[in-house]
């Protein structure tokens, strides 16, 4: 939590009057939600982004498996091709 939060709950706590230590326990009371909802969004997000991470870890395993694919294929035609006596290499 930022400090001009902290400061605005602090604006609101002081109006609300009372003693001084029915506001200071309402203070405390009021940090302690505010870091367990913050607590609970922040688990909520990492989640979220868990799944978005697995998903792109998916797709990207599946990009590799087509170029591995692609690139097994070529590999066979070059090398039925280099055994066919097809290719020849030169040097300039």
């Amino acid at each position: 939590m930022g400090d001009s939060a902290y400061d605005f709950l602090g604006m609101i706590i002081d109006s609300a009057g009372g003693s001084a230590s029915d506001r200071m326990a309402f203070k405390v009371y009021a940090l302690q939600r505010l870091h367990a909802v913050n607590f609970r969004g922040d688990r909520q997000r990492l989640k979220q982004l868990d799944v978005a991470l697995q998903t792109m870890a998916a797709q990207a395993t599946q990009k590799l498996r087509l170029a591995a694919e692609k690139f097994g294929k070529a590999l066979a035609w070059f090398e039925r091709g280099a055994t066919a006596g097809k290719l020849t290499m030169t040097r300039r």
